[in-house]
């Protein structure tokens, strides 16, 4: 078999031979496409190659399923059973390039991929208990971005088939109750969203067990209620992304107009994050995504606080925002997170500047952030008394107490604010 064939090649040459009865042919054909799906996975990564999927023979399991209108059709064409396995492999060589729902959605040729996807390629990636995720509410949002692309292209018997394969029993219990109802696009009945919610906040696995065998052989055969959890991609110590506010950020977006007595809140960046390609924040993004929601670190600035002389202080907390694949209206309800946050001060060890932790918020599922508001530690970040001298970089000599940045020394550091945001196993 030549080599050099396109997936879409070798699937019209497979039909014309399975119509011929040629089975070492069809065979041959199979074992090709199956070539074609994995033969790149490895060697691109650890070569830097282009990706895996964008072959420029047609190769890789996302160039495969390109061509999935040539797949033979199931029961009717000839010699199916042996695309069976074929199939399979390729299923499988589809969730080893895609990882993870994460992944899927936060790096860059990974998410324009998933856009080109067909619905049964998606299908076999919610089917899979291989495909990892953070949560399932993760998974849930990938999926909306799938239909927010594809629209009115879809049929509604596809919707309906990928909707019943995320697991709603592992969302949270916050995404169930204040995300999931307003995702108009979801097939879910009323009756079925009320069992849900009361399934996630039993105690633990017997009074699920219980509810489950109450309910009635529809829920109990229902992979919504039933599914394991998927592949856990999060660490046990958590997964970790470093932020910054440059002290230009800190001066105009923020001290200027505490100045005139406005609170504001200054958006940090996130140093180390890829950005989020499905969200539009471009590859220094404001935001990280975890637990399907998207969180931006904020420096809350006061001007109660920072025109005082002694004891001034500033905030710093999360701002949780839904993303508008998931569909409008969703309610401002509590969104719990398990994550800590850090701020690094700056000091002098020995004759060099280390970083270490300065203040540290933590994050708990029991106590929720509002889906809009700020929530974090209001104060934490201590400010030295007002100089009377500046020091180098300050706004003027003299300068009022508000934008003096000798106040802000413990916390800058060659010209930045820096941190992290570390997000942690969403537990039940």
């Amino acid at each position: 078999m030549d080599e050099g064939l396109t997936a879409g090649q070798l699937l019209r040459i497979r039909k014309q031979a399975g119509n011929l009865d040629i089975e070492d042919c069809v065979l041959a054909c199979d074992q090709e496409l199956l070539r074609l799906a994995n033969v790149n996975a490895g060697l691109a990564e650890q070569q830097g190659c282009k990706p895996p999927g964008l072959g420029g023979n047609g190769s890789g399991p996302v160039a495969v399923y390109r061509c999935h209108a040539l797949f033979p059709e199931p029961g009717k064409a000839p010699h199916y059973d042996s695309f069976k396995a074929t199939l399979a492999g390729l299923d499988k060589g589809l969730v080893s390039h895609f990882r993870d729902a994460l992944s899927a959605l936060t790096v860059p040729h990974l998410y324009r991929q998933l856009q080109q996807l067909p619905a049964c390629a998606v299908e076999a990636l919610l089917r899979s208990d291989d495909f990892g995720t953070d949560c399932e509410s993760t998974v849930l949002l990938m999926l909306a971005c799938w239909i927010d692309t594809h629209g009115d292209a879809i049929s509604a018997a596809q919707r309906e088939k990928l909707c019943e394969l995320v697991r709603l029993s592992h969302l949270s219990r916050d995404y169930a109750a204040f995300v999931l109802p307003h995702c108009e696009w979801f097939d879910i009945g009323t009756a079925e969203l009320c069992f849900l919610q009361r399934y996630l906040c039993a105690q633990d696995e017997n009074e699920r067990d219980m509810l489950l065998s109450m309910s009635g052989e529809d829920k109990r055969s229902n992979l919504w209620f039933t599914a394991p959890a998927r592949r856990q991609v999060v660490p046990a110590d958590g997964r970790t992304a470093t932020w910054r506010i440059t002290q230009q950020q800190l001066l105009e977006q923020g001290l200027t107009k505490v100045e005139d007595g406005v609170t504001v809140g200054v958006a940090a960046q996130f140093a180390d994050c890829e950005g989020l390609p499905a969200f539009h924040h471009g590859p220094s993004g404001k935001h990280v995504l975890a637990h399907g929601l998207l969180w931006a670190v904020s420096l809350n600035l006061d001007p109660r606080e920072l025109t005082k002389s002694m004891g001034a202080a500033a905030g710093i907390g999360l701002v949780c925002r839904i993303p508008n694949q998931l569909g409008a209206g969703a309610a401002e309800g509590p969104m719990g997170l398990n994550a800590l946050l850090t701020v690094y001060s700056s000091s002098t060890g020995g004759r060099r500047k280390q970083r270490k932790a300065g203040c540290s918020v933590p994050f708990h599922p029991t106590e929720p952030a509002g889906l809009k508001g700020w929530r974090g530690g209001a104060g934490v970040l201590k400010l030295a008394p007002v100089a009377a001298a500046s020091v180098s970089g300050d706004v003027s000599e003299g300068a009022a107490p508000v934008m003096q940045l000798s106040r802000w020394l413990g916390w800058l550091q060659d010209g930045e604010i820096t941190g992290a945001f570390t997000f942690k196993q969403l537990w039940r």
